[in-house]
């Protein structure tokens, strides 16, 4: 039996060999390679293996550093700019407002000599802090005056003199160059504005040097009483001689030029 089966498969190899198969009725010849005996189908696309998966280095770009990351590593008694080391919006008054000062000839107007916002990297990184707080409420903080030179505090002085009359040594409204903490850095004249950019009403304009400007005289305004609740929340003092002006309560950098 065993026999007979042998040589019944034979035969069907030789048969399939020379004839070829059929697979659902189409004839598929084989070819028998005679160095290797290797069956090849004919027509068939034999699936090579795919080739190993090459993993590249993928380079992540590094994040940029945000401005205050970078602020955070100055020393807290240096002078920097508001614009380039925050986002906190900027409206610089004697950029683009002229002012009277005193010549030979009486007084003239001119451009002050400011650019750039200038505050100590101390006073920023408190004013930062405010305005976080006053962006969940739905206002931004915005500054119009920071640092002052000598010659700036005196030509406002000259000014304001001119402008409104202001007897000499009025030291109440502007104080004489060397005796304001604008002139170290750490006093600020701000105010607020909504998200879409509009001013809120404040008790007076800027630098109106009557009455008006006291913040006792104002508690209130709701929009004052905002900005008050925020600087003193982080150690910015309110100047009761005008509703816009904050000295920064740290001493230890206040000297230090």
């Amino acid at each position: 039996m065993k026999i007979f089966i042998s040589v019944l498969i034979v035969s069907m190899l030789v048969f399939i060999g020379a004839a070829g198969y059929h697979i659902y009725g189409i004839s598929v010849p084989l070819k028998v390679s005679p160095i290797s005996n290797e069956s090849i189908v004919n027509d068939i696309e034999v699936l090579k293996p795919l080739p190993e998966k090459v993993v590249g280095v993928i380079e992540i770009p590094t994040p940029k550093e945000e401005p205050n990351d970078i602020l955070e590593e100055i020393p807290d008694y240096e002078l920097v700019s508001v614009e380039k080391y925050s986002t906190i919006k900027t409206s610089n008054y004697f950029k683009s407002n002229k002012i009277f000062v005193f010549n030979a000839q009486g007084f003239e107007e001119v451009f002050a000599n400011t650019d750039d916002i200038y505050l100590k990297a101390g006073t920023l990184k408190k004013l930062i802090k405010v305005n976080e707080n006053l962006l969940i409420q739905g206002y931004n903080l915005e500054i119009w005056i920071g640092y002052r030179d000598e010659t700036l505090q005196q030509q406002l002085r000259e000014h304001l003199e001119i402008t409104m009359g202001i007897k000499k040594g009025r030291s109440d409204l502007v104080a004489a160059p060397g005796k304001s903490q604008h002139q170290k850095g750490t006093a600020v004249d701000v105010t607020l504005s909504r998200i879409d950019g509009n001013l809120l009403e404040m008790p007076s304009e800027y630098l109106d040097f009557t009455d008006n400007r006291l913040p006792s005289l104002h508690k209130d305004n709701e929009a004052l009483k905002v900005l008050q609740e925020a600087m003193t929340a982080n150690e910015m003092n309110i100047y009761q001689g005008e509703w816009w002006h904050f000295n920064d309560s740290n001493k230890e950098y206040l000297d230090v030029q």
